[in-house]
């Protein structure tokens, strides 16, 4: 599952498997383009994924992860849900904050760019706009659903 996702990303999804007793064993492989520092990969691994790859995926890690995952690596141990909504907190906190940082920059170059050159430009301005937007929301949805427990 891809970690940046609409409704639930692979983050949530792994825990809500893991915290299942009907579904904690599935395996599940995280990827991701945007979560992809050493901190997001502990998170994942430490949620319960089997293993943790960034995108693009070379082909051959992703063979590896399947066979890992089809012949029955272990399933990690579950993070208690308080842990896990902190930890997922914190993740979406700081890709936030990137996200931002992203934007910013990306509009003052866009501003200094020969108009010839803005629309692949201004095409990519708005898909990390749209990451920003979705993560977000699912933060939005985070401090909402903690604010309930």
């Amino acid at each position: 599952t891809d970690v940046l996702m609409p409704r639930m990303d692979g983050f949530l999804l792994t825990h809500r498997l893991r915290s299942n007793p009907k579904t904690a064993g599935i395996p599940v492989i995280l990827l991701s383009a945007t979560y992809v520092s050493a901190e997001d990969e502990r998170f994942g691994l430490s949620a319960g994924a089997t293993r943790f790859l960034p995108k693009p995926v070379e082909v051959n890690d992703l063979v590896a992860a399947v066979a890992d995952a089809v012949t029955g690596q272990s399933i990690r141990p579950v993070l208690s849900d308080n842990d896990f909504y902190l930890g997922y907190r914190e993740r979406l906190e700081t890709k936030l904050q990137d996200k931002g940082h992203q934007l910013t920059r990306g509009r003052q170059q866009l501003a200094g760019l020969p108009e010839h050159e803005r629309g692949t430009y201004s095409r990519l301005l708005k898909e990390t706009q749209e990451e920003y937007d979705e993560i977000q929301r699912e933060l939005a949805a985070l401090v909402k659903m903690m604010r309930a427990l």
